[in-house]
């Protein structure tokens, strides 16, 4: 039996070497199964590689071996135009096209992609809030106001003596002579910045007058709410105060502080409620 060796060698062996291979000899790459077949004058390292694949591409590719090209993506054909930087390759429907991104957008070479437009109309330069249309569609941002919470300060039915100061506020649910003792806790820091005040006589209406009420803070600090509360018609009155700022944090505590006229006839059954909103 005889064996057929074949000249071999690493590739970085042959490199070194760069021998001439004489006409139809045959050198292997050990290390890299690549072969090439000597002319008998040009040295290794511009001797070209054998190319064992030949012959006509198919699937997605066209052309022959050993330089075939993409024609399709999956079986759908590719367009014909020439790609830009930063285009897009989509489909028709038919065939995968190449198209830059226009209108209400752009991408950049880097990928990324810039909303300038919604719907035509010009996005203005970044801002906090929220992007709002003034009905022309023209955009512009609008401040986002921060989430309220509301706390509720409120009395049972009592019968407030004249030109006395009284306060309320979660427990006890009676009013209180004495400050410092009904106290709502505050849970969250925030400011309030808005109360809103029903009160109503479910007995004997008061002759003329009116109160007074603020809201203590930590026992230390007064702030109007309202000095023109009045009971003596008979109905609900509905008082409120839409521009308060009264900054608190968690574990402040607060009281309604209640300051009634000099009565000539005091009420009778009167229930006091204030609702704050805190942000």
């Amino acid at each position: 039996m005889y064996t057929i060796q074949l000249r071999r060698d690493t590739a970085a062996n042959w490199t070194t070497a760069n021998p001439v291979l004489a006409a139809g000899e045959v050198g292997i790459e050990s290390d890299t199964a690549k072969l090439k077949i000597g002319d008998g004058a040009t040295a290794w390292t511009t001797l070209g590689y054998v190319n064992i694949t030949t012959g006509t591409a198919g699937g997605d590719l066209s052309g022959s071996y050993p330089n075939p090209t993409v024609a399709k993506l999956n079986g759908n054909p590719l367009g014909l135009t020439t790609p830009t930087s930063a285009n897009l390759l989509l489909a028709d429907g038919t065939n995968w096209i190449s198209r830059t991104m226009s209108g209400d957008a752009t991408i950049g070479n880097t990928g990324i992609i810039a909303v300038n437009k919604i719907l035509g109309n010009a996005v203005p330069a970044n801002a906090a809030g929220l992007l709002k249309n003034d009905g022309t569609g023209v955009l512009s941002w609008a401040a986002t106001a921060a989430p309220y919470y509301t706390l509720a300060l409120q009395c049972a039915p009592t019968n407030p003596a004249a030109s006395t100061t009284y306060y309320f506020g979660a427990s006890p649910n009676v009013v209180m002579w004495t400050a410092s003792i009904a106290k709502q806790y505050i849970p969250q820091a925030g400011t309030i910045v808005y109360a809103d005040l029903p009160m109503n006589d479910n007995g004997l209406d008061a002759s003329a007058g009116t109160y007074s009420l603020w809201i203590r803070l930590n026992n230390t600090t007064d702030y109007l709410v309202t000095n023109t509360m009045n009971n003596a018609s008979g109905a609900t009155p509905f008082y409120f105060h839409g521009a308060l700022n009264i900054p608190v944090v968690q574990g402040d505590y607060i009281e309604a502080k209640l300051t009634t006229p000099a009565w000539g006839t005091a009420p009778q059954g009167t229930t006091l409620s204030i609702v704050l909103f805190i942000q």
